[in-house]
């Protein structure tokens, strides 16, 4: 499961009281801006702390607002995305060659972030592209964390920009 941080709006209760007043179409389009304006900072300090051997993996970070349908909690979705397009994607993907040329991030970004242990591996590929059984030992890889420091950078920020968006919000709803 993906490690996840909770924090409420608290002493704040005038302000969401006054949110709640509104249409939902509204709650959620204030909601939406607020948290998006923290996952925008997450992501930024994100991309500064990955490491880099292509650029894919900095280039397909990004964050998706999500609303759940029976808690109608709101979320944000920070991490590699699966479809992620640009001029820059294509420039580095041009300069790629042989199996580097289909890697796809969110397949292993989570590696990255939390390391691999040592594994025995099941298929090897050999120039040519042939594919033979393996079961040689891949070594593991160390972890290099770049969305958790980017998520603690930004914690204490996230409910001071939160706040200052409601009130922006509101007083744009009013």
């Amino acid at each position: 499961m993906a490690p996840s941080v909770n924090f409420a709006i608290q002493g704040q209760e005038e302000l969401l009281r006054n949110v709640r007043k509104l249409e939902k179409k509204v709650q959620k389009r204030i909601i939406r801006k607020a948290l998006g304006k923290v996952a925008r900072a997450v992501v930024k300090d994100a991309r500064a702390l990955v490491p880099r051997e292509t650029g894919l993996l900095r280039e397909s970070l990004g964050s998706v607002i999500r609303f759940g349908k029976k808690t109608g909690e709101a979320f944000a979705v920070i991490g590699p995305r699966v479809e992620f397009k640009g001029k820059k994607v294509e420039k580095i993907r041009a300069g790629l060659r042989g199996a580097k040329t289909k890697r796809k991030p969110a397949n292993y970004g989570h590696l990255v972030e939390f390391g691999a242990k040592p594994h025995k591996q099941r298929f090897i590929p050999v120039a040519g592209g042939v594919i033979r059984l393996g079961g040689d030992m891949h070594p593991g890889a160390r972890p290099k964390p770049f969305l958790r420091p980017a998520l603690e950078k930004n914690k204490t920020k996230a409910l001071p920009m939160m706040a200052a968006e409601f009130e922006k919000g509101l007083a744009e709803a009013l």
